[in-house]
């Protein structure tokens, strides 16, 4: 509240599409783009570890980079203030004291390809973030016991870990492949 006026957020929908999607035809590398930019979710593969771990996308920001990319700790751990080590890198946050928002501002100004925050209860949610709806990057949410886990492993580490968010587009039945095809 700002004097007698009341201040609120602008409603802002989801960036992300939750529609019935196919695969994309063999070597349709338009339609496969558009797959990634639509996938609502995905797995995080961490190079030597066991498994994977499950990622929901935000409902604000872009869709996970390709390739493999450096991960590490924000420095401070919660982002809410400038960040000093993001830059080309995927950032692991922890969730809390500030908004989704703000950790996705602060994590782009530093040049991050991506945010992943932890969870700080269990569960998953597409976070949102009506004061950062157009940010230029990808922002995600990893669960708690999983993204303990990984920051655990990545203190440890003596050289950086490497990590690929995969976006994962799942059918009930899929138009394109049925098993009679197969």
């Amino acid at each position: 509240q700002a004097g007698d006026e009341v201040l609120l957020l602008p409603e802002v929908m989801s960036n992300l599409q939750f529609e019935k999607r196919d695969f994309a035809p063999e070597g349709d590398t338009a339609a496969e783009a558009a797959l990634r930019e639509a996938s609502t979710w995905g797995r995080v593969y961490v190079d030597g570890w066991p498994t994977s771990i499950q990622y929901l996308r935000g409902h604000f920001g872009l869709s996970p980079p390709t390739g493999t990319h450096d991960i590490v700790l924000a420095e401070p751990l919660d982002a809410c203030m400038p960040l000093a080590n993001a830059a080309g890198r995927i950032v692991i946050a922890q969730r809390g004291v500030c908004t989704f928002g703000t950790k996705a501002n602060r994590t782009a100004e530093a040049g991050a390809a991506a945010l992943l925050v932890v969870n700080d209860a269990d569960g998953l949610i597409h976070m949102p973030g009506p004061d950062a709806h157009d940010v230029k990057l990808s922002i995600s949410m990893i669960g708690k016991w999983e993204g303990n886990q990984l920051m655990g492993s990545m203190r440890a580490a003596k050289t950086p870990l490497r990590a690929s968010l995969v976006p994962i587009n799942c059918n009930e039945h899929s138009e394109t492949l049925s098993v009679e095809t197969l």
